[in-house]
Formats: structure tokens, C-alpha cells, sequence
């Protein structure tokens, strides 16, 4: 993948990629760096997509499953999680109300 098409999959997903992360993690700095792995790995994917929206999946199951792995690990090492809902900024009142609900509810939506 050539660098100009990944600054437009960046520029368009990023905030997207950004959100799912956040709602498992519940941290801004680990939120940040899934979307930094995603996009990494969406640079050195070989495969084609079919449409701008399967790569829009792509990007957001990419990054579910590292926040996952991220949170496995965590409970592996005996690490609690670390939320810093107060420290930064949340982009709506939407993202509040769902980081509020349930783990299971949240995965849902």
C-alpha cells in the first residue's frame, strides 16, 4: 500500500478505529496505540478489499481484536485495568453513555 492511500484511510478512520478501541480499553493512551498498531497493520496487509466499507470493517475488527489481546494480557499478568475516563477528551455525549453500560452491551454496540 502506497503512503498517500494510507493517509486517506487514516484521515477517514481514524476517529472510528479510535472509538472502538476506547470502548473496550477505557484508556486514551491505549486507545491511541491500537489505532497506531491497526493502521501498521492495515500498511502491511497484502490482500484486497472489496469496498471502501470492508476495509472500514477491517480497520474496526482489527482493532477489537487488539484491544482484546490487550486486555488478555492484562488479566494474564494480574494487571487492573486502568481507565482514565476523566483525562481526556470525549468527542460526544453518545461515547458517554456507552462506556457507562455493561462490558457485554458495550461489545454489542
Amino acid at each position: 500500500m502506497d503512503s498517500d492511500r494510507l493517509s486517506g484511510y487514516i484521515q477517514r478512520y481514524q476517529r472510528t478505529v479510535y472509538r472502538a478501541a476506547f470502548s473496550y480499553v477505557g484508556s486514551c493512551a491505549d486507545a491511541e496505540d491500537i489505532v497506531q498498531d491497526t493502521f501498521v497493520k492495515l500498511y502491511t496487509y497484502n490482500g484486497r478489499f472489496e469496498s471502501e466499507e470492508h476495509v472500514k470493517a477491517w480497520l474496526i475488527r482489527v482493532a477489537v481484536n487488539l484491544s482484546k489481546n490487550l486486555l488478555r494480557s492484562r488479566r494474564r499478568r494480574g494487571a487492573s485495568e486502568v481507565t482514565d475516563h476523566g483525562s481526556c477528551d470525549r468527542e460526544n455525549e453518545l461515547l458517554a453513555a456507552v462506556m457507562e453500560l455493561p462490558p457485554s452491551y458495550r461489545e454489542v454496540i
